[in-house]
């Protein structure tokens, strides 16, 4: 991305860059749906979907507030692939 902004400047080109900051955009999201989705809607099948259930299985979801704790969400529970 880098070379590509450079090489846009020295030809005098127009650049700017857009940034979204995806760190908490998995403790919004129903886990099954988006795995459905991913499915349906955009293909995702096979290995690229094993690996997202691989990476989401065995995890907990909490929140913490003034030091206390919820319960934890155990998400194993939800993926259901």
């Amino acid at each position: 991305m880098q070379e590509n902004i450079l090489e846009s400047l020295e030809e005098d080109f127009i650049t700017c860059t857009i940034v979204c900051d995806l760190s908490k955009a998995f403790d919004t999201i129903d886990y099954d749906v988006m795995l459905w989705i991913l499915d349906n809607f955009f293909g995702i099948r096979g290995l690229p979907l094993k690996l997202l259930v691989s990476y989401l299985q065995g995890r907990q979801q909490y929140t913490v507030i003034d030091g206390c704790t919820s319960a934890a969400l155990n998400i194993t529970k939800l993926i259901r692939r």
